[in-house]
């Protein structure tokens, strides 16, 4: 899930399960990865999320990927995602 924060000029994303203490997020593109600290959204049911903000390279990445990209998640199974228009519409719609 994709979400925008305009007030803080932060993208959240998030996926369904639940994390420990120092998780990581790692977000895989066709031009590179990067890795962000994750933590529980406290919500039922229960989702890891990652904060980014808008001037992100990495959101850029995505947006570009060829096809897919790729969720990893401590603890958690990693999924890939496609890459649609509405992923970039929220990034540059937040952006402002």
């Amino acid at each position: 899930m994709i979400r925008c924060d305009r007030a803080r000029r932060q993208i959240f994303l998030s996926r369904a399960g639940s994390v420990g203490t120092g998780a990581t997020m790692v977000l895989r593109a066709s031009a590179g990865f990067q890795s962000y600290p994750a933590s529980n959204s406290g919500g039922t049911p229960p989702y890891a999320s990652i904060p980014v903000s808008t001037g992100d390279i990495m959101l850029d990445r995505i947006a570009y990927s060829r096809g897919r990209f790729a969720i990893e998640t401590s603890g958690l199974q990693s999924i890939a995602v496609p890459v649609w228009p509405e992923f970039s519409r929220v990034v540059e719609d937040c952006r402002g």
